[in-house]
C-alpha cells in the first residue's frame, strides 16, 4: 500500500495521493495492455468509471495497475484521475 500511495504522490501531488491509496479512476475509455507498449496485445477495454490499483512500475509514460477484476496490465498515465 505505501508503494501505490507513492506513485500517486508522483502522478497527483502528495494531497491527492494521500486520499487515494493507490486508486486510480479512468477519465475515459482505455485499453489494457499487456506491456507498456501500445503496439503490445491488449487484454481487456476499460470503461470511464472504473477504478484500477497501481503496481508501482512504470515505463513509457505507462503504469502497470490492476482493474476491479484482478486483471493486471499496463494503461497510460493520461487516463488516470486520482480518487
Amino acid at each position: 500500500m505505501e508503494n501505490r500511495k507513492k506513485w500517486g504522490e508522483k502522478l497527483f501531488g502528495k494531497q491527492d495521493a494521500e486520499q487515494t491509496d493507490g486508486r486510480f479512476t479512468l477519465t475515459r475509455l482505455a485499453n489494457l495492455y499487456q506491456q507498456a507498449d501500445i503496439e503490445s496485445s491488449v487484454i481487456v477495454e476499460l470503461k470511464k468509471g472504473i477504478q484500477v490499483y497501481t503496481l508501482g512500475e512504470e515505463q513509457n509514460n505507462m503504469l502497470k495497475v490492476q482493474n476491479e477484476l484482478g486483471k493486471t496490465g499496463w494503461i497510460a498515465k493520461i487516463h488516470l484521475q486520482a480518487d
